[in-house]
């Protein structure tokens, strides 16, 4: 029995880790590769640790290439193609997640169909209207297709719909519009799933190829996938210089994720995890909200008065039961309060509220 049980806790281990192996596998043959001198690259039977390291291959490929140029336009582009991406996609993430307007889920729905459309798909269009627009040969027309693309939208909606509805009821009663919402309370809790989003499309606008090749024309905008593809030759293929540039090419996005590699896959698992763990989100919404719009918050959950109760018993419990008895019989007070939008609105008191204007002076202090 202890076998069997043991065998259970060990094999998905070993399963993963014979999945990994078989993933690094060639990206070490690659690194061998670009450093190995020319005559052992086809050597037989081959051999993994070369007689000697070389920068022969990368020495060629900067030479001979205009290689620096190539990874400038990849920057430029896949730059251009994060940004871009991340400013239109959250907007309208928030509008199909948070906010309520009619023909919102059928969309919705249109957008998840062009989704599963191919990327290919598109290609004979997008070359008529750039076209038109004198796109061609240019950052923007390689960049503004890979902008648009519906994965980006899809991704943070699915995390936006799981951020508790409390913290943006709280903004609201503080007079908080829908883009303040927007940038004081959902922006600031989804840095995970943002970093995770980026990766994936700087990845995508890195090692695009098809598109690239189609657009652009001139040498000089050549971006890194087109030109590896220009390192073969017609007659020869020289295969330490194009695994050197492959392996060069490789590492501002293997730099990237290893810098990242917490946030992507936070943002992904909590992005489609379901779920409405309000836990997660408490302790980021500390000092990205107004300390009243946390305590709006806390008292309209209803686990509320217990935290506000561990959080001030300690410096004045019998006064705070004075409050609270104090408001209740307080039937409907109406007092101004600055919201988080920086307008002054009335706010009305339930029975059960917190009598905050005598309360504030000795609140912790939660920035």
């Amino acid at each position: 029995m202890n076998i069997w049980r043991t065998i259970k806790r060990i094999l998905p281990y070993v399963i993963m880790y014979g999945i990994a192996f078989l993933w690094i596998v060639p990206i070490l043959w690659m690194a061998d590769t670009a450093f190995k001198p020319r005559p052992e690259i086809l050597s037989i039977p081959p051999s993994w640790i070369p007689s000697h390291f070389t920068l022969e291959n990368v020495r060629r490929l900067f030479a001979q290439w205009p290689f620096l140029r190539w990874i400038l336009n990849s920057v430029i582009v896949a730059s251009s193609v994060t940004l871009g991406s991340l400013i239109l996609s959250t907007p309208a993430a928030f509008s199909f997640a948070r906010l309520h307007w009619r023909g919102r889920n059928t969309l919705f729905m249109i957008l998840l169909v062009f989704m599963l459309l191919p990327w290919q798909v598109n290609v004979i269009p997008l070359f008529f209207t750039m076209t038109k627009f004198g796109f061609l040969n240019t950052y923007q027309g390689v960049a503004l297709p890979m902008i648009a693309m519906p994965i980006g939208v899809f991704l943070l909606r699915q995390f936006f719909i799981n951020i508790p509805k409390e913290l943006e009821d709280a903004a609201r009663i503080d007079g908080c519009s829908s883009f303040g919402v927007l940038t004081k309370i959902i922006i600031p809790v989804s840095k995970p799933v943002f970093a995770a989003f980026g990766v994936y499309i700087f990845n995508f606008a890195w090692n695009e190829f098809f598109w690239s090749m189609i657009c652009l024309r001139k040498s000089a905008m050549v971006t890194l996938p087109v030109g590896l593809k220009l390192l073969q030759g017609a007659f020869e293929i020289d295969y330490g210089l194009i695994l050197a540039g492959a392996f060069m090419a490789s590492l501002p996005s293997l730099f990237v994720f290893l810098l990242l590699r917490r946030q992507i896959i936070r943002g992904f698992s909590m992005a489609g995890s379901g779920t409405k763990d309000e836990e997660r989100f408490l302790p980021r919404t500390i000092s990205a909200v107004p300390e009243h719009a946390f305590i709006n918050y806390l008292r309209a959950h209803k686990w509320g008065p217990p935290c506000l109760l561990l959080c001030w018993g300690a410096r004045g419990l019998s006064r705070f039961r004075g409050d609270w008895n104090a408001v209740q019989r307080n039937n409907r007070e109406v007092e101004p309060s600055r919201g988080m939008g920086g307008c002054t609105r009335a706010r009305s008191r339930e029975p059960s509220s917190i009598c905050w204007s005598r309360w504030s002076s000795m609140a912790p202090r939660w920035d």
